[in-house]
Protein backbone atom coordinates (compact mmCIF):
# COMPACT_ATOMS: atom_id res chain seq x y z
CA UNK A 1 0.00 0.00 0.00
CA UNK A 2 0.95 3.59 0.14
CA UNK A 3 2.17 3.18 3.70
CA UNK A 4 5.66 3.16 4.48
CA UNK A 5 7.11 0.03 5.66
CA UNK A 6 7.81 -0.34 10.00
CA UNK A 7 5.50 3.32 10.30
CA UNK A 8 2.52 2.08 11.80
CA UNK A 9 -0.89 4.46 11.52
CA UNK A 10 -2.85 4.98 14.65
CA UNK A 11 -5.73 2.33 15.57
CA UNK A 12 -9.47 2.75 14.04
CA UNK A 13 -11.85 2.78 16.93
CA UNK A 14 -15.50 3.33 16.88
CA UNK A 15 -17.48 6.28 18.39
CA UNK A 16 -19.03 4.65 21.26
CA UNK A 17 -15.31 2.59 21.92
CA UNK A 18 -13.81 6.01 21.73
CA UNK A 19 -15.92 7.42 24.53
CA UNK A 20 -15.78 5.13 26.95
CA UNK A 21 -11.75 4.66 26.25
CA UNK A 22 -11.53 8.55 27.43
CA UNK A 23 -13.79 8.48 29.80
CA UNK A 24 -11.93 5.72 31.69
CA UNK A 25 -8.81 7.45 30.98
CA UNK A 26 -10.28 10.65 33.06
CA UNK A 27 -11.25 8.93 35.87
CA UNK A 28 -7.91 7.75 36.05
CA UNK A 29 -6.13 11.28 35.92
CA UNK A 30 -8.95 12.56 38.29
CA UNK A 31 -8.12 9.46 41.04
CA UNK A 32 -6.62 10.49 44.06
CA UNK A 33 -5.71 7.92 46.90
CA UNK A 34 -5.41 10.85 49.33
CA UNK A 35 -8.88 12.02 49.09
CA UNK A 36 -10.03 12.79 52.12
CA UNK A 37 -13.59 11.25 51.28
CA UNK A 38 -12.52 7.72 50.52
CA UNK A 39 -12.73 6.51 53.91
CA UNK A 40 -16.42 7.79 53.59
CA UNK A 41 -16.77 5.93 50.23
CA UNK A 42 -17.31 9.30 48.87
CA UNK A 43 -16.11 9.47 44.99
CA UNK A 44 -13.06 11.59 44.12
CA UNK A 45 -14.04 14.95 42.78
CA UNK A 46 -14.80 14.57 38.97
CA UNK A 47 -15.52 10.82 39.19
CA UNK A 48 -18.80 8.95 39.21
CA UNK A 49 -19.25 6.11 42.14
CA UNK A 50 -19.29 3.87 39.56
CA UNK A 51 -15.66 4.72 38.10
CA UNK A 52 -14.47 5.33 41.62
CA UNK A 53 -15.13 2.20 42.73
CA UNK A 54 -13.31 0.28 39.20
CA UNK A 55 -10.30 2.59 39.65
CA UNK A 56 -10.40 1.50 43.54
CA UNK A 57 -10.42 -2.20 42.63
CA UNK A 58 -8.26 -1.72 40.06
CA UNK A 59 -5.50 -0.17 42.09
CA UNK A 60 -5.30 -2.92 44.73
CA UNK A 61 -4.97 -5.66 42.17
CA UNK A 62 -2.20 -4.20 40.43
CA UNK A 63 1.18 -4.86 41.77
CA UNK A 64 3.83 -2.23 42.90
CA UNK A 65 6.36 -2.55 40.01
CA UNK A 66 10.53 -1.29 39.92
CA UNK A 67 11.32 1.58 37.67
CA UNK A 68 13.15 1.20 34.62
CA UNK A 69 15.88 3.40 34.43
CA UNK A 70 14.54 5.32 31.49
CA UNK A 71 11.45 6.55 33.39
CA UNK A 72 10.88 10.14 33.31
CA UNK A 73 8.64 10.61 36.68
CA UNK A 74 10.72 8.44 39.12
CA UNK A 75 14.37 8.34 40.17
CA UNK A 76 16.11 4.97 38.60
CA UNK A 77 15.61 1.62 41.28
CA UNK A 78 12.63 3.39 42.71
CA UNK A 79 9.42 1.47 42.73
CA UNK A 80 6.43 2.67 40.99
CA UNK A 81 3.19 2.93 42.37
CA UNK A 82 0.28 1.22 40.43
CA UNK A 83 -1.74 4.62 40.96
CA UNK A 84 1.45 6.44 39.25
CA UNK A 85 1.94 3.92 36.69
CA UNK A 86 -1.78 4.15 35.57
CA UNK A 87 -1.90 8.41 35.06
CA UNK A 88 1.81 8.21 33.25
CA UNK A 89 0.26 5.59 30.51
CA UNK A 90 -3.36 7.88 30.38
CA UNK A 91 -1.24 10.84 29.79
CA UNK A 92 0.81 8.99 27.36
CA UNK A 93 -1.95 8.22 25.59
CA UNK A 94 -3.28 11.65 25.38
CA UNK A 95 0.11 13.02 23.91
CA UNK A 96 0.37 10.19 21.59
CA UNK A 97 -1.77 11.62 18.60
CA UNK A 98 -4.53 8.39 18.58
CA UNK A 99 -6.99 10.27 20.25
CA UNK A 100 -8.57 13.85 17.97
CA UNK A 101 -7.71 16.69 20.36
CA UNK A 102 -11.23 17.81 21.51
CA UNK A 103 -10.63 14.41 23.45
CA UNK A 104 -7.62 15.11 24.84
CA UNK A 105 -8.43 18.56 26.32
CA UNK A 106 -9.73 17.44 29.36
CA UNK A 107 -7.26 14.57 30.02
CA UNK A 108 -4.79 17.41 29.38
CA UNK A 109 -5.89 19.65 32.21
CA UNK A 110 -6.44 16.65 34.32
CA UNK A 111 -3.45 15.94 34.64
CA UNK A 112 -2.18 19.32 34.71
CA UNK A 113 -4.45 19.74 37.84
CA UNK A 114 -3.24 15.96 39.02
CA UNK A 115 -1.01 15.50 42.22
CA UNK A 116 0.09 12.85 40.04
CA UNK A 117 -0.14 9.74 42.22
CA UNK A 118 3.55 9.77 42.66
CA UNK A 119 4.28 11.13 39.83
CA UNK A 120 6.26 14.42 40.22
CA UNK A 121 6.22 15.31 36.72
CA UNK A 122 2.94 14.60 35.65
CA UNK A 123 1.25 18.01 35.89
CA UNK A 124 4.27 19.82 34.40
CA UNK A 125 4.04 17.69 31.42
CA UNK A 126 0.68 17.92 30.74
CA UNK A 127 1.01 22.03 31.70
CA UNK A 128 3.90 22.42 28.80
CA UNK A 129 2.18 20.33 26.32
CA UNK A 130 -1.08 22.41 26.66
CA UNK A 131 1.27 26.03 26.85
CA UNK A 132 2.95 24.50 23.18
CA UNK A 133 -0.54 23.84 21.37
CA UNK A 134 -1.92 27.35 22.90
CA UNK A 135 1.07 29.35 21.54
CA UNK A 136 1.71 27.39 18.56
CA UNK A 137 -2.28 26.80 17.16
CA UNK A 138 -4.43 28.49 19.31
CA UNK A 139 -6.24 26.71 21.85
CA UNK A 140 -9.11 27.48 20.42
CA UNK A 141 -8.33 26.28 17.06
CA UNK A 142 -6.36 23.43 18.06
CA UNK A 143 -8.86 21.82 20.40
CA UNK A 144 -11.79 22.83 18.11
CA UNK A 145 -13.41 24.89 21.43
CA UNK A 146 -16.13 26.95 19.21
CA UNK A 147 -17.14 23.80 16.96
CA UNK A 148 -19.82 22.55 18.86
CA UNK A 149 -19.87 19.05 17.34
CA UNK A 150 -16.20 18.49 18.68
CA UNK A 151 -18.48 17.52 22.04
CA UNK A 152 -15.34 19.10 23.51
CA UNK A 153 -16.90 21.95 25.99
CA UNK A 154 -19.59 19.93 26.67
CA UNK A 155 -17.22 17.54 28.52
CA UNK A 156 -15.46 20.21 30.04
CA UNK A 157 -18.87 21.82 31.18
CA UNK A 158 -19.88 18.38 32.74
CA UNK A 159 -16.22 18.47 34.42
CA UNK A 160 -16.71 21.89 36.00
CA UNK A 161 -20.50 21.44 37.60
CA UNK A 162 -20.74 17.70 37.27
CA UNK A 163 -23.98 15.87 36.15
CA UNK A 164 -27.25 16.79 37.34
CA UNK A 165 -29.48 14.88 38.67
CA UNK A 166 -32.03 14.42 35.84
CA UNK A 167 -28.10 13.54 33.31
CA UNK A 168 -27.96 10.07 34.60
CA UNK A 169 -28.90 7.99 31.89
CA UNK A 170 -26.58 9.48 29.39
CA UNK A 171 -23.89 9.33 31.75
CA UNK A 172 -24.57 5.10 32.35
CA UNK A 173 -24.47 4.92 28.61
CA UNK A 174 -21.28 7.00 27.88
CA UNK A 175 -19.72 4.38 30.51
CA UNK A 176 -21.45 1.98 29.26
CA UNK A 177 -23.80 0.76 32.17
CA UNK A 178 -27.50 0.80 33.10
CA UNK A 179 -26.63 2.22 36.25
CA UNK A 180 -28.23 5.80 36.62
CA UNK A 181 -26.83 6.98 39.83
CA UNK A 182 -23.78 5.40 40.09
CA UNK A 183 -22.46 6.65 36.43
CA UNK A 184 -23.26 10.53 37.57
CA UNK A 185 -19.68 12.72 37.97
CA UNK A 186 -19.30 14.59 40.59
CA UNK A 187 -18.18 17.98 39.84
CA UNK A 188 -14.35 18.77 39.79
CA UNK A 189 -11.87 19.68 42.46
CA UNK A 190 -11.05 23.42 42.57
CA UNK A 191 -7.44 23.26 41.15
CA UNK A 192 -8.98 21.38 37.79
CA UNK A 193 -11.96 23.77 37.33
CA UNK A 194 -9.29 26.89 37.57
CA UNK A 195 -7.92 25.22 34.31
CA UNK A 196 -11.23 24.52 32.91
CA UNK A 197 -12.97 28.03 32.94
CA UNK A 198 -9.70 29.15 31.23
CA UNK A 199 -10.66 27.10 28.50
CA UNK A 200 -14.26 27.84 28.68
CA UNK A 201 -13.51 31.41 28.21
CA UNK A 202 -12.39 30.84 24.79
CA UNK A 203 -14.99 28.74 23.49
CA UNK A 204 -18.22 30.50 21.70
CA UNK A 205 -19.98 27.73 22.57
CA UNK A 206 -20.01 28.12 25.83
CA UNK A 207 -20.41 31.59 25.71
CA UNK A 208 -23.52 31.61 24.12
CA UNK A 209 -25.44 28.72 26.42
CA UNK A 210 -27.22 30.55 29.41
CA UNK A 211 -27.92 27.96 31.38
CA UNK A 212 -24.44 26.81 30.80
CA UNK A 213 -22.63 30.26 31.39
CA UNK A 214 -25.26 30.40 34.39
CA UNK A 215 -24.20 27.38 36.06
CA UNK A 216 -20.38 28.64 35.88
CA UNK A 217 -20.64 31.87 37.41
CA UNK A 218 -22.81 31.15 39.73
CA UNK A 219 -20.48 27.77 40.88
CA UNK A 220 -17.37 30.19 40.80
CA UNK A 221 -18.84 33.02 42.45
CA UNK A 222 -21.54 32.09 45.01
CA UNK A 223 -20.57 28.73 45.94
CA UNK A 224 -19.20 27.55 49.18
CA UNK A 225 -16.91 25.33 47.43
CA UNK A 226 -14.76 28.36 45.47
CA UNK A 227 -12.46 30.35 46.71
CA UNK A 228 -9.95 33.39 45.62
CA UNK A 229 -8.63 31.84 42.64
CA UNK A 230 -11.43 30.45 41.07
CA UNK A 231 -13.50 34.03 41.68
CA UNK A 232 -10.71 35.43 39.79
CA UNK A 233 -10.65 33.15 37.00
CA UNK A 234 -14.50 33.45 36.54
CA UNK A 235 -14.12 37.35 35.62
CA UNK A 236 -12.69 36.69 32.48
CA UNK A 237 -15.97 34.24 31.12
CA UNK A 238 -18.15 36.28 33.02
CA UNK A 239 -17.03 39.09 30.38
CA UNK A 240 -16.78 36.48 27.71
CA UNK A 241 -20.34 35.60 28.25
CA UNK A 242 -21.40 38.88 28.51
CA UNK A 243 -20.00 39.33 24.87
CA UNK A 244 -21.41 36.12 23.38
CA UNK A 245 -25.41 36.04 24.73
CA UNK A 246 -27.76 37.24 22.59
CA UNK A 247 -30.18 40.14 24.14
CA UNK A 248 -32.46 37.59 25.15
CA UNK A 249 -29.87 34.89 27.22
CA UNK A 250 -28.31 38.26 28.31
CA UNK A 251 -32.05 39.09 30.24
CA UNK A 252 -31.59 35.74 31.84
CA UNK A 253 -28.37 35.87 32.98
CA UNK A 254 -27.68 38.93 33.86
CA UNK A 255 -29.77 39.33 37.28
CA UNK A 256 -27.35 36.56 37.98
CA UNK A 257 -24.28 37.91 36.56
CA UNK A 258 -25.32 41.21 39.24
CA UNK A 259 -25.59 39.26 42.06
CA UNK A 260 -22.76 37.19 41.62
CA UNK A 261 -20.63 40.61 41.30
CA UNK A 262 -21.84 42.30 44.23
CA UNK A 263 -21.28 39.19 46.79
CA UNK A 264 -17.75 39.12 45.34
CA UNK A 265 -17.56 43.17 45.94
CA UNK A 266 -18.47 42.58 49.49
CA UNK A 267 -16.54 39.80 49.94
CA UNK A 268 -13.68 41.71 49.16
CA UNK A 269 -14.94 44.79 51.28
CA UNK A 270 -14.79 42.82 54.33
CA UNK A 271 -11.11 41.67 54.14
Amino acid sequence: GDQKEGVESPPVISDADRKCLVAHLLDILLFSESYVGNSKGLPCPGLSPEGHKQLTELIRSTPVCASASSAPPMASGKAVTPLAALKRGALGLALSGTLPPPDCLPLLLAASASSGGGDARLASDAESYLRRMGAGHGAATFFKLNDEKSGVTDALLRLFVGDPAEAGAGAAAAAGSGKKGGAKRRAAHLALRIAIIKYLAQSTVAGKRVKDSVSVVFESLFSPQSNEKLRQAALPYLQWSLKHLDDKGLARAAPVYFKGLLRLFQIQKQR
